[in-house]
Order: structure tokens, then sequence, then C-alpha cells
């Protein structure tokens, strides 16, 4: 029965969540793409932009998780990891970054050359994370049952995804909270739930980041797999969050219909 009932939680864990929670990413990259022409001028184009890429690469990610079990350890497996490390470590935490940005400071105080410069460094870091990733794989390992989401990434790759997405992914969200509790009283007139949005907001960055820091961390001390259940637990969480958010109108008094 333990066995049975063991079985079961590493399923779910392992494959099941993270497939709900690339459904929910997705469905909120639509939703976004949706909203966006409503909205883009309380928060600009740009944020939204970012905001719709964000969640899409999180969901293409999250997806291709049971893929990448299915095919194995090298070469199919490897080919996969590195593809979804690359998207997350390079495209996904700068896209959020700079989206964050763009929400709190504005489209238009927001320099292209910043954009550009944090696009460009994260696909850099991206590409290197996958060289490292790739020179210490076996021919023979499988990814499922010795590796996880870092891939047999001693101290490197620890490092590496300390940088991106852990820290892109703290600082976008410690900028949301404070932009929530200084938020401009001549804004707050017009636009009053505003403030609750971001927090929710910020509680959903800080849901995706807070357990990826934790799996990283339990994996580089234990070498155990089971450590990144926590992070696919966080996605879901941080994906409800974010549904909560977007759901909410910008006035309390005002209940506006943004769904197809």
């Amino acid at each position: 029965m333990n066995s049975s009932f063991a079985n079961f939680w590493m399923i779910f864990a392992d494959l099941v969540v993270p497939v709900f929670s690339g459904v929910v990413f997705l469905a909120l990259a639509r939703y976004v793409a949706h909203i966006a022409p409503m909205r883009t001028l309380v928060t600009g184009q740009l944020t939204y932009r970012g905001a719709t890429w964000g969640f899409a690469l999180a969901g293409i990610y999250l997806l291709m998780r049971p893929v990448q079990v299915l095919m194995g350890g090298h070469v199919l497996g490897l080919t996969i990891n590195n593809l979804r490390e690359f998207v997350m470590v390079g495209i996904f935490a700068p896209a959020v970054f700079i989206a964050m940005f763009s929400l709190c400071l504005g489209s238009e105080n927001l320099p292209k050359f910043f954009s550009r410069t944090t696009l460009t460094l994260g696909v850099l870091i991206g590409a290197f994370f996958v060289y490292v990733n790739t020179s210490q794989v076996g021919g023979s390992e499988q990814l499922f049952s010795a590796q996880q989401m870092m891939e047999s990434g001693p101290r490197t790759l620890f490092l590496i995804r300390l940088v991106s997405p852990v820290a892109l992914l703290f600082i976008a969200g410690g900028l949301i909270f404070f932009h929530a509790s200084h938020y401009p009283e001549f804004k707050k007139q017009v636009y009053n739930n505003m403030p609750k949005k971001l927090y929710f907001l910020g509680a959903a960055v800080y849901a995706f980041a807070i357990p990826l820091l934790i799996s990283t961390y339990l994996y580089q001390k234990t070498g155990l797999p089971e450590a990144w259940r926590i992070y696919y637990l966080g996605t879901f969480l941080s994906g409800i969050l974010e549904t909560i958010s977007l759901s909410l109108p910008l006035r309390r008094e005002v209940q506006i219909s943004e769904h197809l």
C-alpha cells in the first residue's frame, strides 16, 4: 500500500502537476493577449507583451517535462532538457524581469537599451547553462531518475540558476511589492484596486521563485531529485495567484467583463 501511494505521489508530483501548471500558464498567456488592448493605457504595451511571452514560455517549459521523462536519457532526453532550461534561464526570466520593470516604471521610462541588454545577457547565460549541462551529463544517465531541472549540475549550474531565474524573479517580485505599497495617490483615485492586484502579482512571482530556490538548494545538498517536487507544486500555486491578480478589476466599484 505504501509502495503504491509512493508511486502515485511520484507520478502526480513529477508529471501531473507540471502538466496542470503548464496548462494554467498557457491559459494566462492567452488571457493576457486578449485583455492587453484594454489595459495598455494603464500599464503600457511592453508590460503585457513581456507577460504574454513569459506565461507562454513557462507553460511550454512545464508541459515539456513529461516529454523529457518519456525520452529517457542521452540523447533525446538531454536535448529536450537543454531546450527547456534555455527557455527558462535565457528567455522566460529576462522577459518577466523586463515586464515587471515596465509595469512599475512605465514602458515609456524604460530605455530600449535596458530591455535589449537584459535579453541579450539572458540568452548568453542560457547558452552557457546548456554548454555546462551538456558537458557534464554522461551518455547513459537517465534524466528522470538521476536528475531534474538542473540535471547533473553541481556548483556551476547551481550558481547560474541563482542568477537566472532566481535573482531576476526575486528582484522583480520585490519591485512589484514596493510599487504596490507606494502606488501614486493620483493613480489610486482612478485605479483604486491596482495595489491589491499588484500584491497578488508579487506573491505569484515569489511563489514561483521561492520554491525554485528551495528545490535548487536541497538538490545541491542532497542530490535527491524529489527536491524538485517542491518547485512544481510552487508553480501551480503561482499560476493560481496570477489568475487571481489578472481577474481583479482595476476599480473595485466597476466589474468589467474581459472574457471571450
